[in-house]
């Protein structure tokens, strides 16, 4: 269920924030980060809109659908996963252990 109120939200909150049809064959990068506080998992992603507004979102995060949960629970690992959405798809790199974690993303809306 988590997993799916992130997917409906990333996908709202990017559309709401793209700068124009000029740019919806465009990559979209910005940032993520994890934190885990009180047993649950947060993934934050922030992005820029393109016109000096930055934006950010914060989900629930399933560790085990994203691939991650052993590395979040190691001493730290670098990770690359991805998340495959009807809106488009978003290539996640970074750093997490110690039940924290963050890097880069690039999403790439479909056609």
């Amino acid at each position: 269920m988590k997993h799916c109120l992130f997917a409906v939200a990333a996908a709202l909150l990017l559309a709401s924030s793209w700068p124009g049809n000029a740019r919806a064959a465009s990559t979209l990068n910005g940032t993520w980060s994890i934190l885990t506080r009180y047993g649950e998992v947060r993934l934050e992603m922030q992005w820029s809109d393109g016109r000096g507004s930055s934006n950010s979102s914060v989900h629930g995060a399933d560790v085990n659908a994203l691939g991650i949960a052993g590395a979040l629970a190691s001493s730290g690992e670098h990770v690359h996963f991805s998340l495959h959405r009807e809106a488009g798809d978003f290539a996640m790199d970074g750093w997490v252990g110690n039940a924290q974690g963050g890097g880069t993303y690039a999403f790439a809306p479909k056609a």
